[in-house]
């Protein structure tokens, strides 16, 4: 049949065929190669629907008036970002708005006249039913955005402006078009999978977009927001069984003989809910997958023996991974994910640091940085930052991380660092306990760059006796290789980060065989100075002791530090923290333990002093070294002589 303007037909009229002629509304009146012109004469770009599935129900119906009291009434923003991790539900909400407030509406005069939705989507997943599993399919790239210009282009076509924005001249044409256009609404979808400096140009465009006239939406699974937000949840197990109740009644609708709730309702009974919550983590998209193989299983109970399989895991994370622009964000993930597979959901932010500075030195990795990837893996709700851990959120995407794992042992070249074992012994006795069992192995790959990282950059966080440790393992390797001139090497930059005691001595006495001249000094030619000379050279006050001279490197260190926290560029003041921190462990390991050798009475009020600077520099969390041994064996002799001393009453 034919339709009419909606401004041409009586309001009995309307309620005839609303009521009458079920999809009227949803229909459309006119069909170009780009555009669809609705019943009511709003004008949108075409793109298929994902809400099919979308069931009046919590909490979605209020997400449903959030979002459309925004579009109606909202006068103080112009943009909703609109916020979820993957398979919640986004995009469909976003639809479903548009279809059922814009597309259906049978009022004279529709609240926009034009809706304009941009797509960054370049997969989408399916149920095959004949397989019975999840399967990725890759989306026309006609039908999807990846740039500033792509939006403009969909703007264009729908305002029938027929001018493609390649160039800077038909840009601002269309930009303007936009921009004096009543009754516009832009969505872009995916707004995350934009690159930084695209999402920066939409952004300037929406800034310049009048709330009389514009209204935007934005779906994101990342931090970066615009305007006014609100994020979508999880939903909860009551959530999830209404849900999928709803879902099995609409069927039962369209088909009376259909018994599916009642099955679905003996599965409860039977199992729980709990264990059917569990199928979906609290997701629709899982939600939907879930009904439909228990439909094709007859409500059997191996639904709960089924896997959602890698495509639903890659689905929901592994597109934020293809986007990874730098090597080092992706080494970070990996990192993580091979933590995730050993069971290790909240990982010490120290041992993180570790591994992707194991990892990125060999690779001669120069712009690295640490904190900038760490902060881009929580926009993207992949982790979230505690104050001295990790916390993985993704925990439905734990088994997908393995099949990126593999493509940084396919892309691994001679000298890079590569053993799963480390992360697993890491993971079962934590990062210092594994790490040494790991180096211990009698095939680790312990080389130069763990034995700089874990015995000697460490040095304020780990124990002389462990550090010994992984220092002989790497020793001994290189005397079975009968490489003399490395062993020199490591003990030529070794000694400013331990106490030449008689252990440390001891440790390469053992391979000084490997080791000519091993502590022969060369002697030195005597010059005889005219006594006028020396004597005419003013001579520096010597420390009373050796608790002086520390506290004199320790003031310096503080006021370094005090410099260091205003350096705005975050990755330049994280390096020169890693130096001070370094700096820090020599003076505790080596100085502060030399000093206390010869702790006397005499030296109580020195050695106080010396105690509160530390305690004062270890108020800078990242400069903390109130548990090293030596801090510790300080603050007990001072305790220890001030509670000796007898004060007269």
């Amino acid at each position: 049949m034919g339709y009419s303007l909606i401004s041409e037909v009586t309001d009995d009229e309307k309620y005839r065929y609303s009521q009458n002629v079920s999809d009227f509304f949803t229909e459309y009146r006119k069909v170009d190669n780009y555009t669809i012109c609705r019943a009511n004469g709003v004008i949108s770009n075409k793109f298929e629907n994902n809400y099919d599935y979308f069931v009046d129900t919590e909490p979605f119906t209020g997400y449903v008036k959030q979002i459309w009291n925004f579009l109606s009434e909202n006068q103080s923003n112009t943009c909703l970002t609109i916020k979820g991790i993957g398979g919640i539900g986004k995009t469909a909400l976003v639809h479903h708005v548009c279809t059922k407030y814009l597309f259906e509406s049978a009022t004279l005069s529709p609240k926009f006249n034009c809706v304009i939705f941009c797509s960054a989507k370049d997969r989408e997943l399916r149920l095959n039913t004949m397989r019975e599993r999840a399967e990725i399919y890759e989306i026309d790239s006609e039908k999807r955005v990846s740039s500033y210009r792509d939006i403009l282009r969909l703007i264009s076509r729908v305002l029938y402006l027929n001018v493609e924005p390649d160039c800077e001249e038909n840009i601002s044409k269309i930009e303007d078009a936009i921009l004096k256009e009543n009754g516009v609404l832009l969505i872009v979808d995916d707004f995350e999978t934009l690159d930084d400096e695209e999402k920066d140009k939409v952004v300037k465009l929406i800034d310049k977009m009048k709330i009389s006239r514009h209204k935007v939406l934005i779906t994101t699974r990342s931090q970066y927001l615009t305007g006014i937000h609100f994020d979508i949840e999880k939903m909860n197990e009551a959530q999830v069984i209404s849900f999928m109740e709803r879902r099995f009644a609409k069927n039962l609708r369209l088909n009376r003989n259909s018994d599916n709730l009642r099955k679905f309702h003996d599965l409860i009974n039977k199992f729980g809910a709990e264990k059917i919550y569990k199928l979906t983590e609290g997701l629709p998209l899982l939600a939907i997958q879930a009904a439909t193989l228990m439909t094709l299983n007859n409500f059997s109970e191996s639904i709960f023996s089924k896997k959602s399989g890698g495509a639903t895991e890659e689905f929901l994370l592994g597109r934020l991974y293809d986007y990874f622009a730098a090597q080092t964000l992706k080494m970070l993930f990996w990192i993580i994910a091979f933590f995730v597979k050993y069971e290790v959901y909240q990982i010490p932010s120290d041992s993180v640091r570790n591994f992707y500075t194991l990892m990125c030195r060999p690779r001669k990795i120069s712009d690295a940085d640490f904190k900038k990837d760490l902060d881009e893996l929580k926009k993207y709700n992949v982790i979230q930052i505690e104050s001295d851990y990790i916390q993985v959120v993704n925990k439905i995407s734990y088994g997908f991380f393995d099949k990126y794992s593999e493509e940084f042992r396919k892309i691994k070249k001679t000298g890079d660092f590569f053993d799963e074992r480390i992360f697993q012994l890491t993971a079962k006795y934590g990062a210092s306990e594994g790490i040494l069992k790991y180096v211990e192995l009698p095939d680790s790959e312990i080389d130069e760059n763990m034995v700089k990282l874990f015995a000697f950059e460490n040095v304020l966080k780990y124990r002389n006796e462990y550090r010994l440790k992984i220092l002989d393992a790497f020793l001994k390797k290189c005397f079975a290789a009968g490489d003399k001139e490395k062993i020199s090497e490591i003990y030529s930059e070794s000694k400013k980060y331990f106490d030449k005691n008689d252990t440390y001595l001891k440790l390469f006495k053992k391979y000084e065989t490997a080791l000519p001249n091993f502590e022969v000094k060369s002697p030195e030619k005597s010059v005889t100075i005219p006594k006028k000379i020396v004597e005419s050279v003013p001579k520096p006050e010597p420390p009373k002791n050796d608790f002086q001279a520390l506290t004199k490197e320790l003031e310096e260190l503080r006021d370094n530090a005090d410099e260091i926290l205003l350096i705005k560029h975050h990755a330049h003041r994280e390096d020169k923290f890693h130096e001070l921190m370094a700096k820090l462990g020599i003076l505790c390991n080596v100085k502060l333990g030399f000093a206390l050798e010869k702790f006397s009475d005499e030296h109580l009020q020195d050695a106080r002093n010396t105690g509160e600077l530390i305690m004062e520099i270890s108020r800078t969390g990242k400069l903390n070294c109130l548990e090293n041994e030596n801090c510790k064996r300080l603050f007990s002799l001072i305790e220890q002589k001030m509670s000796e001393r007898v004060f007269p009453e």
